[in-house]
């Protein structure tokens, strides 16, 4: 005959041996030892570096959202002449004194640089976009256009 403790009857688990009462409970799980904390920390901090990196490069104008920058009015240095850039690529350039104006074409050629075309004279001009001074201007600075607000 065995003394050592209660035996569990069928389908209950083995208790522990001199006890009495109920089967035994399995120990608690070890507490969290702060890796599984300090990742989602590490992962937060991140994932702020990012957004606050993309919205600078948004603020200061190295990625762009919407139209292109050169899309407004703009005039000639301190002249009253006035060139519209609508977003369909469209360029018209007005020239208030005289009451003429010419339309071309605008394209981005590349990062910051623009090409206007004349369909009448056949005139091809190219600019570069400051989106610091926020002005556009010609490779030697010979023209020079300023946003109208």
């Amino acid at each position: 005959m065995d003394t050592t403790g209660p035996h569990p009857g069928p389908g209950l688990p083995a208790g522990n041996p001199g006890t009495t009462g109920n089967p035994a409970i399995p120990p608690p799980a070890p507490a969290a030892t702060g890796r599984h904390g300090r990742r989602w920390l590490i992962a937060g901090a991140v994932i702020v570096l990012l957004i606050i990196i993309a919205a600078a490069l948004i603020i200061f104008g190295i990625i762009r959202l919407g139209p292109e920058p050169i899309v407004g009015t703009w005039s000639i240095g301190e002249t009253s002449v006035r060139m519209v850039c609508d977003p369909d690529g469209t360029a018209t350039l007005r020239y208030p004194d005289t009451g003429d104006y010419a339309v071309g074409r605008w394209e981005r050629i590349g990062e910051d640089t623009y090409q206007f075309s004349s369909g009448k004279a056949g005139t091809k001009i190219v600019v570069i976009y400051d989106p610091i001074s926020d002005v556009l201007h010609t490779k030697d600075f010979s023209v020079i256009f300023v946003r109208v607000r």
